[in-house]
């Protein structure tokens, strides 16, 4: 009698560790599903200014008042992104506060985005359509900002695997 008390309290831990673990693994996977949403909704904001810009690129003439508003809510949709990010519970394990901390980074970077196209805007509205030097000068002023956020990104990425080794899932 006394061995099937064991046994049971035993097994009785062991479902119980189980679903801490299950608890721990379900708030982490909670966790990334939001910052993946999140990540995804901004990038989808960022396609209407950058359309236009690719028109621009092509030699096209865009609608300033278009664009513009694209910048507005950008800027919007930035902020609320951010409000958002900041918002989040983050799970308490070293993997998601390094995450967390990997994506603020990436969002400060979409601001400094957001602050040249405040720039490339003003410059475009004066140079509209666009010429080769234009398209140069526009270049010279974001293609830093666009490697120095790929850099991030790969960061983001690796912490993002690094959460998911830990926690034994996939990304996809």
């Amino acid at each position: 009698m006394k061995r099937l008390a064991v046994r049971f309290g035993i097994i009785g831990v062991v479902v119980a560790i189980g679903a801490i673990v299950g608890m721990r693994q379900d708030k982490v996977l909670d966790y990334n599903d939001l910052v993946v949403n999140l990540h995804n909704e901004s990038e989808a904001q960022f396609s209407g200014y950058t359309n236009l810009m690719g028109d621009w690129y092509d030699g096209q003439t865009i609608d300033m008042a278009v664009i513009r508003q694209e910048l507005t809510l950008l800027e919007q949709a930035h902020q609320d992104a951010y409000e958002q990010l900041h918002a989040v519970e983050v799970p308490d394990h070293d993997e998601c506060r390094t995450l967390q901390a990997s994506l603020e980074e990436y969002l400060d970077m979409d601001k400094e985005f957001i602050v040249a196209y405040r720039t490339v805007t003003d410059y475009i509205d004066q140079h509209n359509p666009g010429a080769e030097t234009d398209f140069l000068y526009v270049s010279a002023i974001l293609d830093p900002i666009s490697e120095e956020q790929s850099a991030i990104l790969e960061r983001v990425q690796a912490n993002q695997h690094a959460m998911a080794k830990k926690f034994d899932f996939e990304i996809r």
